[in-house]
């Protein structure tokens, strides 16, 4: 589903061309908003103690072939995929959304397929795109494994035979040569499971039948089925038989949930048979990044943050001016697709005032960060650091791409000399895949283009150049300057209809900042 980018040099014209990355897709109207699949990650919860046999780890379970389904409010199928042909972007109309994915279509008795579910619920906002984030899938079937001990396997005839019932309808019959699990449907108000153990031991005809109240979705239920020794004189001395229970079995039951603990049993699973032990996991869930020098403006921020271990959900910052009493919650947005150990996310925080410090924690779920860092916003603009003028552009309003004519310049005038040019591009289609694509981010400074020293930063030269953007000796110190974004228009388009937005933040010789706003419609 991930869609190529072509260096914006070589490959304008076949980009110009392009109306959408999926062929279904279409602009937002003022009913209608947009959905980020390409955001969407799939967590694959308590793998390794469900498959601890076959999968050694979550990364190496494919989730291509999962079922992604989206429902609306009223329960109507609005959309469905395999996670691995999702388009990147869809259109919806607004209101609440649940989104499903399963590793498949579940049937009621199947070998060796276990079923992973997960669900998540999202709004659709008129004209904005939605990220959906992470959807956790957990192991949502029942696993039954059956197991004979040496000593019943010495006097049990060939004849024996274990079936096993659950959901009323799904049946597996298990050998003393089966060596798979089976995995069963869990449905609501169904929670008996029935085992019938049927053949010859020790010469007699056992037929013993157990029966099992307490079924639910996560289970792994392992029946071990062992020779009776016998207490008192042997049944056929008596003639007191109890079919029910078995004249020559003993039938015991380990229970395992998802957290891995042991549950209600006739006696404990043997050692050698418990999953696999787990390293221990970080005790701090999500830590801050060190903020990019081209992060801080006079009014706004880029926070940063990075997940220590899997499954981690709901991260964020708190922010607030020093002294302040209240803290500011803002959601974090994840920068790549897979959501584990080592991903990192980051939130862009507006509306702040200059020359102002502030502080911030980062948070996921109920976690809060002990560790309090601090920021200061640059001072604000004053009338001689820069001034903009364009004769293409309108800078007081949105212009039409269609309308654009000749050079699409932006004149830069700074009598005190530039010291920083920062530009950021706030679009909804030029997410972070596709600016890398041509060798950009949605944030840089022309005047230090490489920010390969900082964690996190790259070398944009080479990229911001082959784009007709002047960087590093040919910005610092200048008093005027072109903003030229002709070679950089037909990526614009190449998504559909969006507003686009670059906004320019010229810092001088004298620490003043200047901002100016070009919005572009990209009606073509």
């Amino acid at each position: 589903m991930k869609t190529k980018i072509f260096s914006l040099i070589t490959g304008a014209a076949l980009l110009f061309g392009t109306a959408s990355c999926d062929d279904n897709w279409k602009a937002p109207t003022q009913e209608d908003g947009s959905v980020s699949l390409a955001s969407m990650g799939l967590d694959i919860s308590d793998l390794e103690k469900v498959l601890t046999t076959t999968v050694g780890s979550r990364a190496s379970v494919d989730v291509s072939p999962f079922i992604v389904n989206i429902y609306n409010s009223q329960g109507a199928l609005s959309g469905t995929w395999t996670y691995s042909e999702m388009p990147e972007v869809v259109t919806l109309p607004v209101g609440k959304y649940r989104v499903e994915s399963m590793s498949h279509q579940i049937a009621k008795a199947e070998w060796e397929k276990p079923y992973f579910y997960g669900s998540k619920e999202f709004e659709v906002t008129s004209g904005k795109i939605t990220s959906v984030g992470v959807v956790t899938c957990k192991f949502s079937s029942l696993k039954v494994s059956i197991r004979f001990t040496d000593a019943l396997r010495s006097v049990m005839g060939d004849d024996v035979t274990v079936t096993t019932v659950a959901n009323d309808e799904g049946e597996l019959t298990f050998t003393p040569a089966e060596t798979r699990s089976g995995f069963f449907e869990v449905l609501e108000g169904s929670t008996t499971f029935v085992v019938t153990f049927q053949g010859t031991v020790k010469g007699y005809k056992e037929n013993v039948r157990k029966v099992y109240t307490d079924v639910a979705p996560g289970q792994h239920r392992i029946i071990t089925f062992d020779v009776k020794n016998p207490v008192g004189p042997n049944p056929d001395e008596t003639g007191q038989i109890d079919p029910s229970e078995g004249v020559n079995l003993d039938v015991s039951v380990t229970d395992e949930n998802l957290s891995g603990n042991i549950n209600a049993g006739e006696e404990n699973k043997p050692e050698e048979e418990k999953p696999g032990t787990w390293e221990p996991l970080p005790t701090v869930p999500v830590v801050a990044e060190d903020i990019l020098s081209s992060d801080i403006t006079s009014s706004s921020v880029v926070l940063r943050g990075r997940v220590e271990f899997d499954n981690v959900q709901n991260v964020g910052f708190n922010y607030r001016a020093v002294g302040q009493p209240t803290w500011i919650h803002v959601d974090g947005v994840a920068t790549s697709r897979a959501w584990t150990a080592g991903s990192t996310f980051s939130a862009t925080v507006e509306g702040l005032s200059p020359e102002t410090i502030y502080e911030y924690v980062v948070t996921a779920d109920d976690f809060v960060s002990a560790e309090i860092r601090t920021f200061t916003t640059l001072k604000e603009a004053g009338a001689e650091a820069a001034t903009f003028s364009s004769p293409v552009f309108d800078l007081t309003k949105v212009n039409k791409l269609s309308e654009i004519t000749g050079e699409a310049k932006v004149n830069i005038e700074c009598p005190a000399g530039i010291a920083h040019l920062v530009v950021t591009i706030n679009s909804p289609s030029l997410t972070a895949e596709v600016l890398e694509g041509v060798g950009l981010m949605s944030k840089f400074d022309l005047a230090y283009p490489d920010t390969s020293s900082e964690p996190g930063g790259k070398d944009l030269t080479e990229g911001l150049s082959g784009l007709g953007f002047p960087t590093g000796a040919e910005v610092i110190g200048k008093t005027y300057l072109e903003f030229d974004i002709t070679q950089f228009l037909p990526l614009l388009g190449i998504y559909g209809r969006y507003e686009h937005e670059f906004v320019l933040a010229v810092t001088d010789s004298n620490g003043l900042v200047s901002t100016c706003s070009l919005k572009l419609d990209s009606d073509n």
